[in-house]
């Protein structure tokens, strides 16, 4: 009978829930079924020191520590010292409902695909959409993780993040795992996703498996996280052909949100698509004339 094995790769920029560990103590599925994982950079080992004494007498847990490395590192750290077949990765500022795990392994046990990944959503809080605008407009367009989760609609024909998604190791293992070029933490996981659809892997969509997503995300953080994200960009290219034709894309799109903002000056909805696709658009400039650490 298969196992679960959750990830959490510690990401820097995040300040960890404190209510994560409440969460996965209260985890419906059995404690003989899964595992935690928590990968953290040394300098950081510190600030967990809490979660994993509240975890370690209740939970199967492993802690280790990574010296250098970067998010892509830090997930692959953690697939190396997975003991089951399916690995569940969730973000450190995500909080899980008290099925959530329960309701990833099913899915995989109910399915005869090795290359099923299965995704829940992450919504934030009510309290923190209520007071901003700009956070609901992220969610609600999709501009957040790629695809909105608070919209009654088809999400996506294939998807995969690293903040609430299950896979079995067996088919990242194929794709060659994280890469590891990446160096910041934006793009990584769509790049496997990429790679592990080649391969044939498909999607599915659990509604129920809904984690809140317990970080108040301001204007300036979403723009330094798409800043890097553009920078990544060119890095997932190939050929330096194929580097600068998906530049050439990039700015199109940018003039389109801008002319488009420019004739509805009121939608703040158009305004911040641009500044969003602008800034990403900074980041892969950047790349292509420094090729060197962002600022």
């Amino acid at each position: 009978m298969e196992k679960l094995s959750v990830i959490i790769a510690r990401d820097a920029e995040h300040v960890p829930s404190k209510k994560l560990a409440r969460a996965i103590l209260n985890q419906s599925l059995d404690k003989d079924c899964f595992e935690l994982i928590l990968v953290l950079f040394t300098d950081e080992e510190k600030e967990w020191i809490a979660f994993y004494e509240d975890l370690k007498h209740t939970v199967p847990i492993t802690i280790d520590v990574v010296t250098e490395g970067n998010r892509a590192s830090l997930a692959n750290q953690g697939l190396k010292r997975s003991n089951y077949s399916i690995v569940l990765f969730l973000a450190d500022d995500f909080v899980p409902c008290h099925d959530l795990f329960k309701l990833h392994l099913d899915a995989h046990r109910d399915s005869s695909n090795n290359k099923l990944i299965v995704f829940g959503p992450g919504i934030s809080p009510a309290e923190q959409r209520d007071s901003s605008e700009f956070l609901c407009w992220l969610e609600d367009s999709g501009q957040l993780f790629g695809v909105s989760f608070t919209k009654k609609e088809i999400i996506s024909d294939y998807y995969f993040y690293m903040a609430n998604a299950s896979v079995w190791r067996d088919l990242i293992n194929l794709a060659g795992g994280f890469n590891e070029k990446l160096k910041y933490n934006a793009g990584d996981d769509y790049e496997l996703g990429l790679r592990m659809k080649k391969l044939g892997a498909v999607s599915q969509f659990c509604p129920n498996a809904l984690a809140i997503h317990d970080h108040p995300l301001k204007e300036e953080e979403r723009y330094k996280q798409l800043y890097l994200a553009g920078f990544s960009a060119p890095l997932m290219s190939r050929s330096s052909f194929l580097q600068w034709l998906a530049f050439a894309k990039g700015l199109a799109k940018m003039v389109v949100f801008f002319l488009r903002h420019i004739v509805n000056r009121n939608d703040r909805g158009l305004l911040w698509r641009y500044k969003c696709q602008r800034v990403y658009m900074k980041g892969s400039a950047d790349y292509f004339l420094r090729r060197e650490k962002p600022v």
